[in-house]
């Protein structure tokens, strides 16, 4: 799945860009790959090699959980707009990690369970934030009947109304 997001990318990218970011993804995965295998090896003892992956491996995990739902929250404050932000997305991502977390806890995998820690407050916090606004949004602007106006405008040709009297 990973491997199909990279293509897409890369196809829908220019030529320029596309060069580039090959590049920089092949440099970053296979450096930091190699870099992670090499120093896991040469500096730690087999006993501890697991927890010191395992760690790494976490904060990746926390990076990737906390990049998306922060940009998107602070993107929600600073526009005051929810289509950003749609409470099924939050709702079924607090439900993944969640069930991510219970299961890491039933299994005593704690490499697993610490970044959905993490992910279940994202989702809340975000599924509150939503609330928020979705109040906010209700006392800014009121709904309106449009029947209830004195001087609608018509919406198209169809609608279009003769006003005048006749005599």
């Amino acid at each position: 799945m990973y491997e199909c997001n990279i293509v897409s990318l890369l196809v829908y990218l220019d030529s320029g860009s596309n060069i580039f970011t090959a590049k920089l993804l092949i440099m970053f995965n296979l450096g930091a790959f190699g870099l992670i295998v090499f120093f896991t090896y040469q500096i730690t003892t087999a006993s501890k090699r697991l927890a010191i992956v395992g760690w790494i491996c976490d904060v990746f995990s926390v990076s990737v959980f906390a990049a998306h739902p922060l940009g998107i929250m602070r993107l929600v404050i600073r526009t005051k707009i929810l289509e950003f932000m749609p409470f099924s997305l939050s709702l079924c991502r607090t439900i993944c990690t969640m069930m991510w977390f219970m299961s890491s806890l039933s299994i005593h995998d704690y490499y697993i369970a610490a970044p959905n820690i993490l992910g279940m407050a994202f989702g809340l916090s975000q599924m509150i934030l939503y609330l928020i606004y979705s109040k906010r949004r209700n006392e800014i602007s009121p709904e309106v009947d449009i029947e209830d106006q004195p001087n609608k405008a018509p919406v198209n040709k169809d609608d279009q109304v003769d006003n005048r009297k006749t005599n």
